[in-house]
């Protein structure tokens, strides 16, 4: 009982560090700040949705204590619940009628984990439009202070016409990271003897049958719509887009 505790808790000192690190320009590469999410989900599919809790709630405490409360809600928003997402999906299971066990699909649990990072962002700019200003001209002056850090000219630059992909831009590399970790810690597990569930064969990654009508629609809202909604029906564009980047990829793997 004392060593999983033990994982757990430095499981979470691991994660927090990495975050505040990075958050207060610490890190020695700011390439730390993509792995805040594995010692989480190596906790979660070693020993369990339990203790995956528990080091989520340990995680959180210690961001909170040494970083303030808004820094801990970030963290608990964009790292912690999609990590226990992750891990309860992946360590759902089912008998089969030849008394096999069938793991949850990874297909499935991509669709998941993009409806919880679509909503995510959906509230965020609906929670800008209502109580900042304008998503358009936050995310065109937020590009403008970006791009002035790295010592480029933005005087006179007007908003770039991709500028209504660029929350769904984010969001993608949010959830490749969120995937790349979760196969970084499963492979860890399997190395540690640890991992509860084997690893998901990836030639035999399927889309979830939703995701194409949901692309289509995000498609013709695109085109159609203006203002807010049109960067709204541009976030679900790229992110539903996704789930065909594995496939495509699981395509190449078999040709090659």
């Amino acid at each position: 009982m004392r060593q999983p505790l033990a994982i757990a808790a430095l499981a979470a000192a691991a994660s927090a560090l990495l975050y505040l690190a990075y958050g207060s320009g610490m890190a020695v590469l700011p390439l730390f700040a993509y792995f805040v999410q594995l010692p989480l989900l190596f906790v979660g599919l070693a020993l369990g949705v339990p203790h995956a809790g528990l080091t989520v709630l340990l995680a959180v405490a210690l961001v909170g204590l040494l970083g303030g409360w808004l820094a801990a809600a970030v963290y608990l928003v964009l790292e912690s619940l999609p990590s226990l997402l992750v891990t309860r999906l992946a360590l759902l299971s089912r008998r089969t009628g030849d008394g096999g066990i069938e793991w949850y699909p990874p297909g499935l649990l991509v669709g998941q984990l993009l409806l919880y990072c679509l909503a995510t962002i959906l509230l965020g700019l609906l929670a800008v439009q209502l109580f900042v200003g304008d998503v358009a001209t936050m995310l065109a002056n937020a590009l403008r202070e970006t791009l002035a850090m790295f010592g480029i000219d933005t005087s006179g630059m007007a908003p770039p016409a991709w500028l209504p992909v660029l929350p769904g831009i984010l969001g993608l590399s949010w959830l490749l990271m969120t995937c790349i970790n979760a196969v970084l810690a499963q492979k860890l597990a399997e190395r540690a003897g640890m991992a509860i569930r084997p690893s998901p064969a990836f030639l035999a990654f399927a889309v979830a049958p939703w995701t194409l009508p949901a692309l289509v629609a995000s498609a013709l809202a695109t085109a159609v719509l203006g203002g807010t909604p049109l960067f709204f029906a541009a976030t679900a564009l790229v992110l539903f887009s996704l789930p065909y980047l594995f496939q495509g990829l699981a395509v190449v793997h078999v040709l090659a």
